[in-house]
């Protein structure tokens, strides 16, 4: 598509978000396509820029004392006066009620999976089954539902890519800070190619190439413990979720 054509293209779109939003506008100022338009652009352009480059534009426009008292009044706002909290009181409540459940559930799933399952005998050689990837995911499933990097795509095949890429790293390289590299590399890599893009499966990557005790799970990592604990804690944020909007929680 060439210039001409995407620029028509943001018109219309921007036309006919006007004509879907413009009666939405409570604060009484009278809002022209034109200028609805500029707004848009402008909110396209700020949220295409990257993390760093927002940074340092905010760091040139501000003298070191300024942005010591911007640091400043971020942190009360934010630790103090709970101004950038996300979500409410109840819906924050119902978070740690499902996290805190979770895990109850996860530890009982871990006791019984040690001491009586198949996995038992890889569990007695030290292979361990709360891996610290499920603190990442448990985060994300409890407090950001809506989350992209948790869909169930996401969590599966995310899951399978980063265990998969660290057992094979570790197998052709070993516990090198080579095979480190190449792991956490073609674990981005796949996973940004299959559209699965998940950070827990980074650390399961990691963790495979960092723990020789994972090393006698072989190709089981995969399957278990990997991906087996982190459905154990999707299903009770599915469940947490559930109960969010049977409340009201937002």
């Amino acid at each position: 598509m060439d210039g001409s054509s995407l620029a028509k293209a943001d018109r219309e779109r921007y036309d006919s978000l006007f004509y879907k939003y413009s009666s939405a506008n409570e604060s009484g100022e009278f809002l022209t396509v034109d200028k609805f338009r500029q707004l848009m652009s402008d909110v396209d352009r700020e949220s295409s820029r990257d993390w760093d480059e927002v940074f340092f534009d905010c760091c040139r426009s501000r003298s070191p004392l300024g942005l010591f008292w911007d640091l400043s009044s971020v942190l009360r706002d934010r630790l103090v006066a709970g101004k950038a909290r996300r979500g409410s009181s109840k819906f924050i409540f119902l978070s740690a009620l499902g996290i805190f459940s979770g895990f109850l559930v996860l530890c009982l799933v871990c006791d019984f999976m040690v001491q009586h399952s198949f996995f038992s005998k890889f569990h007695s050689l030290g292979a361990p089954f709360i891996l610290g990837s499920f603190g990442t995911l448990s985060i994300l499933v409890f407090g950001q539902a809506n989350s992209t990097n948790i869909r169930v795509w996401n969590v599966v095949l995310g899951h399978m890519i980063g265990a998969a890429c660290g057992l094979l790293s570790v197998k052709l390289l070993g516990y090198t800070a080579l095979a480190k590299a190449v792991a956490m590399s073609s674990t981005l890599v796949a996973m940004l190619w299959s559209g699965a893009v998940h950070p827990p499966g980074g650390a399961l990557a990691l963790l495979m190439v960092q723990d020789p005790k994972l090393q006698v799970l072989g190709q089981w990592y995969v399957l278990y413990p990997a991906l087996f604990g982190g459905l154990v804690l999707y299903f009770m944020g599915f469940l947490t979720n559930r109960l969010k909007k049977y409340f009201g929680a937002n």
